[in-house]
């Protein structure tokens, strides 16, 4: 099946649940160049611009979603694929879209989310992609993930690739999450993907720009965070936790690499006199496994400014 170059507007708007375009139960789908975005009205429940719910050998690509206006969860593109062998392994390409624009009011707000299961030897690639210039209501407490990738399956290979979440500005108590990506088995590559020029939360809101991790491989490398950062309000109570990389890995046996990354100017702004805002460069969690490297890594322009207390 191809579902391409179709342009779906004003979906939503109400308390039903929605989708752009939905899908299950296909394999080898097609869906790309497709332009989506919502009713000006929000949608008050769980909605979803792509949401491919089963199936195997699936390529979402190229396709934009913008001006989502929404007051509960809403995932831009879904995917939960599954099955797939060894000599036939599930082949899925989240490629080259675009997910921009949006005023969520209330709910969690993703991007991309993943959580296929992969059967055995799957491919997942979630490359190319850009999440960029939305803005949270004043009043939205919700979490952002830019990406959300969970994937589990037997000896997979995620690559998360060349991916840009940028241009974002939350305004209340948000989490923050720019890629979270991890994998429960085979090998995790997140290589050169950009996180910059994101407004975090101005008050108690934790920030992962960049979360990465697996149970078994990954490899690091190549990533830039660059100037993300918090603007305090004066009248903030507590400020939250920055972490510009949380480098995450469970039981892994193998070796893996956090190499030639870039983490530059992370800062807060305006933090009351009486108060501390953490800012990390590199967290690394893990047991640590011969043959892993952390080489190369540049952290620098991490500061924190207060305000006067006179």
């Amino acid at each position: 099946m191809n579902i391409s170059n179709n342009t779906v507007a004003f979906f939503g708007g109400s308390s039903t649940t929605a989708a752009g375009i939905q899908y299950a139960n296909n394999r080898g789908i097609t869906i790309r160049g497709n332009t989506i975005s919502s009713n000006t009205v929000a949608t008050s429940t769980t909605c979803y611009g792509i949401y491919a719910q089963s199936g195997t050998w699936a390529t979402i690509a190229s396709n934009t979603i913008q001006n989502i206006v929404t007051s509960s969860t809403f995932y831009g593109i879904y995917h939960s694929l599954a099955g797939g062998d060894a000599v036939n392994p599930n082949i899925v390409r989240i490629d080259s879209n675009i997910i921009q624009t949006s005023t969520p009011t209330a709910g969690s707000f993703y991007g991309f989310y993943g959580s296929s299961t992969g059967g055995t030897s799957a491919q997942v690639s979630v490359s190319y992609n850009q999440f960029r210039n939305h803005t949270w209501a004043t009043s939205s407490t919700a979490t952002m993930y830019g990406m959300y990738q969970f994937l589990s399956g037997t000896n997979m290979v995620f690559n998360c690739k060349y991916n840009i979440i940028s241009g974002n500005t939350l305004q209340n108590t948000n989490t923050f999450y720019g890629i979270y990506g991890y994998a429960t088995s085979g090998t995790h590559n997140c290589q050169y993907n950009t996180i910059r020029n994101n407004v975090l939360s101005p008050s108690s809101g934790t920030a992962y720009i960049l979360y990465p991790g697996s149970s078994n491989e990954s490899h690091i490398d190549y990533n830039n965070v660059t100037n993300n950062r918090r603007l305090v309000a004066a009248v903030a109570t507590s400020v939250g936790t920055t972490y510009g990389m949380y480098g995450l890995a469970g039981s892994s046996t193998v070796a893996g690499s956090i190499n030639n990354n870039v983490i530059d100017t992370l800062y807060s702004t305006g933090v009351p006199g009486t108060l501390t805002s953490l800012i990390y460069g590199l967290y690394y969690s893990a047991t640590s496994v011969a043959g892993s490297t952390v080489n190369n890594n540049i952290i620098r322009n991490r500061s924190e400014e207060h305000t006067s207390e006179l």
